[in-house]
């Protein structure tokens, strides 16, 4: 089917926010699950970076990956 991607959720570009599935791991108990996100890859590199004025200085110092 055109347009319609992994489960029936409808394709979006690179930049729009669609529903993504990630396997997550609890710190403390080690239990793992998956959840289920709208996050742009953008967005998730912020987050991973500790938020945004981390995103911006690692891309300035040249140590944000892509």
């Amino acid at each position: 089917m055109i347009g319609v991607g992994k489960a029936g959720y409808p394709v979006s570009p690179p930049s729009e926010p669609c529903v993504r599935f990630s396997r997550t791991r609890h710190k403390r108990t080690d239990e793992k699950f998956e959840t289920r996100h709208d996050l742009t890859p953008r967005r998730i590199e912020i987050m991973l970076a500790g938020g945004m004025l981390n995103y911006i200085r690692q891309k300035a110092e040249g140590n944000g990956g892509s």
